[in-house]
């Protein structure tokens, strides 16, 4: 019995309401549709373009890196290294290596910015040493965060990270 009542309160406070939200937002954006629709009879080119860069807008949101893909690349990138055991470029290792680091001091940070994706190196502020988990990056301001920035990400790439492991394989005496 008691089941059946919770099966049925997470149904109404779910899926009810979910229903009732979706309603509501058709409701209050019934006009702005109809208005886009006359807009587009009116100005069919005008309507494609701002149609066209909407969606084209959302896509390349929809291909900006996560944090997830930048610490993938970076661990793989950290083992490719390891796997070449000092036969390594130094450039590569002296990229890697820092950023290593920082992750595993929690330090890496994420700015999430629509199509781009920004990696930078969060501070120890002398009074939060042991706290270092509650600095807000605001508070900073941002020239701080513009010269700590690591990688800027789009369209699913890292390009600062995929430099640096150009030729990883190859020390400079051999290039």
């Amino acid at each position: 019995m008691a089941l059946r009542r919770f099966g049925s309160s997470l149904y109404r406070n779910t899926v009810v309401a979910s229903k009732d939200a979706t309603v509501e937002m058709v409701r209050d954006y019934r006009d702005v549709f109809v208005k886009m629709g006359k807009d587009a009879i009116a100005n069919p080119i005008g309507a494609t373009l701002k149609l066209a860069a909407a969606i084209g807008f959302g896509y390349v949101c929809s291909q900006a890196p996560d944090e997830y893909s930048f610490e993938s690349q970076l661990m793989d990138a950290n083992s490719d290294l390891i796997e070449c055991a000092g036969v390594h470029s130094a450039k590569s290792y002296d990229y890697i290596q820092p950023r290593m680091e920082l992750r595993g001091q929690g330090r890496l940070a994420f700015l999430y910015l629509g199509p781009i994706n920004v990696v930078y190196s969060k501070p120890y502020r002398d009074e939060l040493k042991e706290f270092s988990g509650t600095w807000q990056p605001w508070v900073e301001g941002w020239m701080w965060t513009y010269n700590h920035v690591m990688d800027v990400g789009y369209m699913k790439h890292w390009p600062a990270l995929e430099q640096a492991m150009e030729d990883y394989d190859i020390p400079e005496d051999l290039a």
